[in-house]
Formats: C-alpha cells, structure tokens, sequence
C-alpha cells in the first residue's frame, strides 16, 4: 500500500543556525516518512524586527551562538558561523565607529537577499528542500570561507539541477 505524501509548510531563515541545524533532520524525515517540506523562505529577524539588536537582551547573541554550537556538535553536525555573516552590518568595539552600542543593519543586503531570492525560486521549480540542504551546508559548514564569492553558490544550483544563469537573472529582474 502507498503511503499517502504528507505536506508540511517549513518556515526557513538563510541566517538561522536552527534552520540549518534542523534541515538535516527534515531530510531524513522526508526520505523516511514520505512528507515533502514546502521551504517558505523567510527573512532573519533582525531584518524583519526595526532596531532588533537594541531590543534584544545582551545575552541573546552569546547565547545563541553557544546553544546552536553544542546542539550541532550532539547531533554531529558540522557547524560555523558563516564568513561572511548572510545579513550585511557594521559591529560594535570597531575602530571605525567607537560608539555603536550593538550591531547597525546596512541598508543595502546583497548576501541575504540573494540567498533568500534563490531559495524561493528553487520552490517554484521544487528543489526547495534540496536548495537549503545544499546552499545553507555551504554557508553553514565551516569549510567555506566566503561562500559568498566565485562560483559557489552557482555550483550548488547547477549541482541541484537548476540553472543558476536563467535564476540569477529573474531574481535581479524581480526586485
């Protein structure tokens, strides 16, 4: 008898370690259990929130951090905050700006915009699951030092079956 395919809505932040982290297992459910993931890409938080970073506890970021650091090694996950970080921001204790008190989101997000638009668009041509279980691994592994350069990222679709020329184009045609 065929087991009749599950659908579940799984919302998705490029910049989340527990997106990341959980679409290992998300994976493994779907092979498993016959459930297809509909990805619903959303922004980070501290894009979506105005000032997040000034409204947040000062022991949220540490936390995080250390959290989605020990919960990636129990589950044997390999895990590193991305180099360049996905959302584009000047960083306080800097020489340039003494003042900042917490982090100042850029206006301009080329990083997180691209991703995020690239994700959605692999939905459209059903490769959603696969997008985030390839790109977010490059972004989120640790082994690639700026991702966000060269050819990685087009790699990965062209590794998923997607044509990252034609995509390129419609999400710079789509803004």
């Amino acid at each position: 008898m065929d087991k009749k395919l599950m659908e579940v809505d799984f919302f998705y932040s490029m910049r989340s370690p527990w997106s990341y982290i959980a679409t290992y297992q998300v994976k493994e459910i779907s092979l498993k259990y016959n459930v297809k993931f509909n990805i619903r890409f959303v922004y980070p938080i501290a894009l979506r929130i105005e000032d997040f970073f000034e409204k947040i506890d000062p022991l949220f970021a540490p936390y995080l951090l250390r959290d989605a650091t020990r919960v990636a090694e129990m589950k044997n996950i390999p895990y590193r905050w991305p180099s360049p970080d996905p959302i584009t921001m000047e960083m306080p204790n800097k020489k340039s700006n003494k003042e900042l008190k917490s982090p100042k989101i850029d206006l301009n997000q080329p990083y997180i915009h691209r991703i995020t638009r690239l994700g959605v668009l692999a939905g459209i041509y059903n490769k959603d699951l696969e997008y985030v279980c390839n790109v977010a691994k490059l972004i989120w592994d640790g082994k690639t030092k700026d991702w966000n350069k060269g050819q990685y990222i087009d790699n990965k679709l062209i590794d998923i079956g997607l044509n990252p020329e034609k995509m390129n184009s419609e999400i710079i045609s789509k803004k």
